[in-house]
């Protein structure tokens, strides 16, 4: 029944007059039992079963992604090309999309002639170039101990291998950490509602609407007080009410005091 098997071959209820196959244990993957048997426990005429198999956990494909190769690109040439395109010959046809075809086609074929397409493996977050660079100058310097078994060659090589985890600071280790343990716990801050309704996406925009907002907060909460006067009249007023309160009319702060005190502050913490 649905395709499965069963790999106990044992009698697994024995009585004094007769035995037989009872407890199962059934699989579709036969292949990866490696191995089975019955055991008498004493305590019932039902015998334990068990059985093992044999478990690998794959190593995930490589996510691999097509993107241009603008390394070696000569932006000049490419830009000549651009100029002496006959993209011209575009308006030949009547309908649009054909319009729009031809000019693709040219412009494809001179960003492949240029930025021709390749494939990269997307390594892992915390596989920096910097950690590659270590690694294949470690492999390097092994192979070559290996091979001459020279006494500078092995000490060159365990010094590479000693130095090959350094982390600069803690903040680094941590953030590092951090990457590679919930990468998708890096959140972007959402749209933030413009005074119109709207929604504002740019970065820098949803900065000065949050920045606009907080420093006019102090100014709607002391609005919304009833008016303080130097001195209180009243049957009922006391020596501490008869006080003149200091008020703060105008603040003068620089512009540059402001960022010099942001630039001195530590993004790390």
């Amino acid at each position: 029944m649905f395709n499965m098997e069963n790999v106990i071959q044992e009698a697994t209820r024995q009585k004094l007059t007769s035995s037989s196959l009872i407890d199962l244990i059934v699989t579709t993957r036969k292949d990866l039992v490696s191995a089975t048997g019955v055991f008498p426990l004493g305590i019932s005429d039902h015998n334990l079963i068990y059985g093992t198999i044999r478990l690998k956990n794959k190593r995930p494909l490589p996510i691999i992604v097509k993107t241009r190769d603008y390394k070696r690109m000569d932006i000049r040439g490419f830009r000549d090309d651009i100029e002496s395109a006959p993209f011209h010959i575009a308006s030949i046809f009547n309908d649009p999309d054909d319009n729009l075809w031809a000019w693709q086609y040219l412009f494809n074929d001179l960003c492949d002639k240029r930025a021709p397409w390749k494939n990269v493996k997307i390594r892992s977050i915390w596989m920096t170039s910097d950690i590659r660079l270590k690694m294949n100058r470690r492999y390097k310097l092994f192979k070559e101990a290996v091979s001459t078994n020279y006494p500078r060659k092995w000490s060159a090589y365990k010094k590479a291998r000693s130095n090959f985890g350094e982390v600069q600071s803690t903040s680094a280790y941590w953030n590092l950490m951090k990457r590679a343990a919930d990468p998708k716990a890096q959140k972007t801050i959402g749209p933030v509602k413009r005074d119109d309704g709207t929604l504002a996406l740019a970065d820098q925009e949803k900065a000065c609407i949050m920045n606009s907002y907080f420093t006019t907060v102090g100014l709607n909460l002391a609005s919304n007080f009833p008016p303080i006067t130097g001195k209180r009249q009243g049957a009922n007023s006391s020596p501490k009410d008869n006080r003149t309160v200091p008020l703060l009319k105008e603040v003068h702060v620089s512009g540059l005091a402001i960022r010099n005190k942001l630039e001195a502050l530590n993004a790390n913490k």
